[in-house]
């Protein structure tokens, strides 16, 4: 029960960074769990079967040219992650959609320095991202870009079959959440280019500068001309592009949700006839306007808010007032509010 309450209350204090780190350490307890089982279950098949002498060994007849190898046997533990992973090739995805969901929280080869550095871009970036624009819309747009990143590749990979495929002719398999990491470090560099963060060793620089080259550094790991690298690379352009319709004055991640909200039902108006006594309507000069909160709505609101992310670009931050940070917590908090 303790370690539930620890749980609950780190979900609700990091929200959407929060989550993700939550379910990508889950995904890797349960890939370790399945490495573990169905390993052991391997490997008592094998003792189970009996010896066979082989005869003598001949060399085997050349293949004929531009014909593909035969596929390498996989274990049980590499099937099921292929299931869990998404695959490159349009033909291997159709009998796979699911993954479209499951690819971001698993990965093959457990690669633990790309995952731990993942982990540590999306602890700095993501809660910078959340911090600036809310949670609300860091929520959406990761839910946006997990789908449609992926379908954009097998896309791709559909129409250039080669670039999604091994030597064998066998789907490339897709994994890892580096792809919306990157899309969180380059939407924040491009909203706040000059805010600034402490880096051990490096102390105080420019997040444009630290985001670009933590960026470039995760093509080591995937590399370029992979289907990981060009999703990677959608990833930062999708990124790009929110805060650039942002400041444009359109939301990016509203065209799906607007689209479900116009859909739903409207409440019928009731109207009575007759019998009813009419409410007598109060002298114009005597109206009380209500007067809107300078600091949270309205277009004075929207100013001092800008103000507030002009100061954080320039000076970072630990710069804001105690008054300014309470402004904009409690513009972002209002603003999930509106759209939920």
């Amino acid at each position: 029960m303790e370690l539930k309450t620890h749980i609950q209350a780190f979900l609700q204090k990091y929200q959407t960074t929060g989550w993700l780190l939550f379910l990508l350490g889950l995904g890797m307890l349960v890939q370790g769990m399945l490495f573990v089982v169905l390993s052991t279950v391997d490997r008592g098949k094998v003792q189970a079967t009996p010896a066979v002498v082989a005869p003598a060994e001949q060399p085997a007849p050349a293949s004929a040219e531009g014909e593909a190898a035969p596929a390498p046997v996989l274990s049980t533990y590499e099937k099921v992650i292929n299931y869990l992973c998404l695959p490159a090739n349009g033909k291997t995805f159709i009998f796979q959609p699911w993954t479209l969901l499951t690819y971001p929280f698993f990965m093959k080869g457990f690669l633990f320095f790309r995952l731990l550095y993942d982990c540590l871009l999306l602890w700095s970036f993501g809660r910078i991202h959340q911090q600036l624009l809310g949670n609300q819309r860091t929520r959406r747009l990761v839910i946006l870009a997990i789908p449609v990143l992926a379908l954009l590749i097998v896309f791709i990979g559909s129409l250039a079959p080669a670039f999604s495929l091994d030597a064998n002719g066998q789907s490339l398999y897709l994994s890892g959440l580096t792809p919306i990491v990157v899309m969180l470090v380059i939407s924040s560099i491009t909203l706040v280019p000059d805010y600034s963060i402490q880096l051990f060793l490096f102390g105080r620089v420019k997040i444009l500068w630290a985001g670009l080259i933590l960026s470039l550094l995760t093509f080591t790991f995937v590399g370029f001309a992979t289907p990981m690298g060009v999703m990677i690379m959608l990833g930062a352009g999708l990124g790009f592009l929110h805060v650039y319709l942002l400041r444009q004055g359109k939301d990016l991640t509203e065209i799906i949700w607007s689209y479900y909200q116009d859909r739903e039902p409207q409440t019928r108006m009731k109207v009575k006839y007759g019998g009813g006594k009419k409410k007598q309507e109060k002298p114009a000069g005597k109206r009380v306007a209500k007067s809107k909160s300078p600091t949270i709505s309205g277009k004075v609101s929207q100013e001092i808010i800008d103000g507030i992310l002009d100061k954080i670009s320039a000076k970072g931050y630990e710069s804001l007032s105690r008054e300014e940070k309470e402004i904009l917590f409690k513009a972002s908090r209002e603003e999930d509010e509106k759209k939920e």
